[in-house]
Formats: structure tokens, sequence, C-alpha cells
């Protein structure tokens, strides 16, 4: 796998040409899971047994960076009570991109005294998400 800066991973929120730049950010943090199905009873001789399927496939995103647009809070406080983010983008240049439905999980916005504002938030996936 080539090396590639971390200011290579962006979030969009749209599909292909058309899509635009939400959140640019300073750190990402991608976590792929396929949770595992355990399968060990009394006759698997104190040895963990899974099956070969996957119970659940989820993609979490952590990120943060400097305040840039209100397009965040304005997503975190939809005023329907859902904050599902349809059709967005995670690029990482270079590698690929991961797209599909997300749910926005949590937003925390700092500002300290002499510096720029700051953003950090979680996004869930929801639904398939596809890497091409």
């Amino acid at each position: 796998m080539p090396k590639i800066a971390g200011r290579k991973v962006n979030l969009y929120k749209g599909t292909g040409a058309g899509a635009v730049l939400v959140a640019g950010g300073r750190e990402h943090g991608i976590k792929i899971n396929n949770e595992p199905i355990d399968t060990t009873d009394k006759q698997s001789t104190g040895w963990r047994e899974l099956l070969n399927d996957v119970s659940l496939r989820s993609v979490d995103i952590d990120f943060s960076g400097l305040w840039d647009s209100a397009s965040l809070v304005q997503s975190a406080l939809a005023t329907n009570t859902s904050t599902l983010l349809s059709a967005y983008e995670v690029r990482v240049e270079g590698l690929g991109t991961l797209s599909g439905n997300f749910f926005f999980n949590g937003l925390e916005v700092g500002s300290p005294h002499d510096d720029g504002t700051e953003v950090s938030g979680t996004l869930m996936s929801s639904g398939v998400i596809t890497w091409a």
C-alpha cells in the first residue's frame, strides 16, 4: 500500500465530480468493522471458534479540523428527527473512495482563545458502504 499524506483524506457531500467538500479536516480515523459470529461451545475444547461469515459490517469515521463552514452544524442540528447524511464520500486520494450513507453521531466545536475554531465529530455508516 502506498504512503499518503493525511491531508489527502476528505469528506464530500454527494458523489462523483459534482461532490462538494464538507470537511477537509486535520485528522481522520476510519474504522472498518467486520464483526465475527462466535460459535464457540463446550465441544470447542477451550478454543474460540468463529463462523466463516460476518455478523455486522460497519464503517465509523472520526474527524477533526478547523471550522470553515456551517454545513456540519446544520447537519447535526437538522430540524427533522434524523441526521442521516445520504450519498456521502470519503476520498482517500490515490487509494479509493468509501461511498454511502452515514449517520451524524456527534459534533463538538471548540474555540481556543487565540487559535482557529476547531470542530470534531463522528460519522457512522448506515447501510451498504462501497469501496472503489
